[in-house]
């Protein structure tokens, strides 16, 4: 069977609701479409273990890992897990997902293609006000990573340092992509797909790699 059409998002609006609508227009997504497009002519048909491909940062943005610290990762999750995985990119960010962010859409990074893709963090955002509280699932990924969460006057609000960052991306992001790799034979509904992935990233991710 064919997986190469499966495609996970692993989506957060500013506001604090993951997984919600996408636009038709995606910036994440055509800049992860470019780098699979330079890369995938190379990828062996069957793989044992991913490539780390990294890009320059933009200076707007923060990629809170290194390809080291991806590859450290990978080498506590079973071997199993990452068989015909190819490759986990981190990106480096365009000028047309600020403009978004801006709108209050964000993306961590996602799975397609047997890749991951990790899209670097807005230095904007690094303290975001949600009007709205987040859902509590949310609040616990940002609490449990160390990032400071308080209630102000305009509403809750998100604090990351580099530290919080780089565990949010190592023990969840990654972690929680991998799990759809995992589970990618499963056509099932979305919210199955994804309540695996975020079971995958607390057992193999914060319980096993913190």
């Amino acid at each position: 069977m064919n997986h190469r059409r499966q495609f996970h998002h692993h989506r957060v609006r500013r506001r604090g609701n993951k997984g919600s609508p996408w636009t038709a227009y995606d910036p994440y997504w055509l800049e992860a479409e470019h780098a699979y497009s330079e890369h995938c002519d190379r990828f062996p048909e069957r793989s044992c273990s991913p490539r780390i491909i990294e890009y320059p940062c933009r200076e707007e943005f923060l990629m809170p890992v290194t390809r080291e610290e991806v590859r450290a990762t990978l080498a506590r999750v079973p071997a199993a897990f990452q068989r015909d995985l190819q490759a986990v990119f981190l990106l480096a960010g365009t000028r047309t997902q600020l403009k978004v962010v801006c709108g209050d859409l964000f993306s961590y990074g996602f799975y397609w293609a047997d890749c991951i893709f990790l899209h670097p963090f807005p230095l904007q955002m690094l303290c975001s006000v949600y009007r709205h509280s987040p859902k509590p699932s949310d609040l616990l990924d940002y609490a449990r990573v160390g990032a400071e969460i308080t209630t102000e006057t305009d509403g809750t609000v998100v604090r990351f340092d580099r530290r919080a960052l780089k565990k949010l991306y190592l023990q969840d992001v990654l972690i929680h992509e991998i799990g759809h790799h995992v589970d990618r034979a499963n056509l099932g509904h979305p919210k199955e797909n994804e309540a695996y992935a975020r079971w995958f990233a607390t057992e193999f991710g914060f319980r096993r790699t913190a």
